[in-house]
């Protein structure tokens, strides 16, 4: 499917990923439909078996704009890829089925896209909103908001990590990036990622952490990562979500998805395309960092390592 054309701007697909959300959907799609700057299409890609699917007809008779893709569940990734293959504008925003945007969130991620014409994925920050129990036990386990899992990375000196996106972070286990709602690609960047093969590698064992796979598979791909620092995404924590589980203290839950980053990262890296070839990547992009730390070292010579 070609992309969207119209002279003057880009256009923009919103992707929602639901896995029965029904309960939240719908401030979802609504917030998609009332930016200040007007999305171009927007696709669901349902694999619920609550009553997501009646919102969703819902809102379809309301707005043209609006193309659902129904499957079986396979995961989080499996169900955005799905989406993926309905998209058609050249920019394409995430956004999972219980969380929302802000008004102004597509109109001040294209004026970053603008400042920045060379990259291919944006991320940023989130404002966690949800049941005050639930935000008072995550807080006591840390500071989701500002990313203080991610390491002593300053974000807010970091605007374009240049060749590679800092895939150095990622392969020694950092998530240098923001959670699935926060991030936007140009699609043609998207289009050359192994997304799929991923999914059928594993078949339905990957059920979350896509953000994490896409950032990597990203990186591997030579895809140059901006940061945005306005927090026009509101991340919803609730009992039946991954965060809120690991507030509520199920170490299952954090142990899968400590797994599932563990599969998607052995085995992107393992793909025949890549291997030493990896150590010329990792040279360049080193290369073209500002002024590198000790630190920045540090973690590239790990990264070396991990390479077999």
């Amino acid at each position: 499917m070609t992309e969207i054309q119209h002279a003057g701007r880009p256009q923009v697909t919103v992707l929602i990923n639901s896995y029965n959300t029904a309960n939240y959907l719908d401030e979802a799609i609504a917030s998609v439909r009332q930016q200040t700057r007007r999305v171009d299409q927007i696709v669901i890609s349902d694999v619920s078996t609550d009553a997501s699917a009646e919102v969703i007809a819902r809102h379809s008779k309301q707005d043209a704009r609006i193309l659902a893709v129904y499957g079986k569940n396979r995961g989080q990734l499996a169900t955005i890829v799905a989406g993926l293959a309905a998209a058609e504008g050249d920019l394409v925003f995430l956004l999972d089925g219980d969380d929302c945007y802000e008004r102004q969130h597509v109109e001040t991620r294209l004026e970053r896209w603008d400042q920045f014409p060379r990259a291919d994925v944006l991320y940023g920050r989130h404002r966690t909103v949800g049941q005050s129990e639930l935000l008072a036990l995550l807080r006591g386990k840390q500071d989701h908001e500002n990313a203080h899992w991610m390491g002593p990375i300053p974000l807010e000196e970091i605007y374009d990590w240049g060749y590679g996106t800092a895939l150095a972070w990622c392969l020694t286990s950092y998530h240098a990036g923001g959670l699935t709602s926060t991030l936007s690609f140009r699609r043609s960047h998207l289009q050359r990622l192994p997304l799929k093969e991923l999914c059928d590698a594993f078949g339905d064992e990957l059920k979350a952490n896509a953000d994490y796979m896409m950032l990597l598979a990203s990186a591997l791909y030579g895809g140059r990562k901006v940061y945005v620092p306005d927090r026009t995404v509101d991340y919803r924590v609730h009992a039946k979500s991954y965060t809120g589980r690991y507030a509520m203290g199920e170490a299952e839950s954090d142990y899968r998805q400590r797994y599932y980053c563990a599969l998607a990262r052995s085995w992107l890296c393992a793909a025949p395309r890549f291997g030493p070839a990896l150590r010329d990547i990792l040279d360049k992009e080193l290369a073209t960092v500002p002024n590198p730390s000790r630190g920045h070292r540090r973690w590239y010579a790990e990264a070396k390592k991990s390479v077999r």
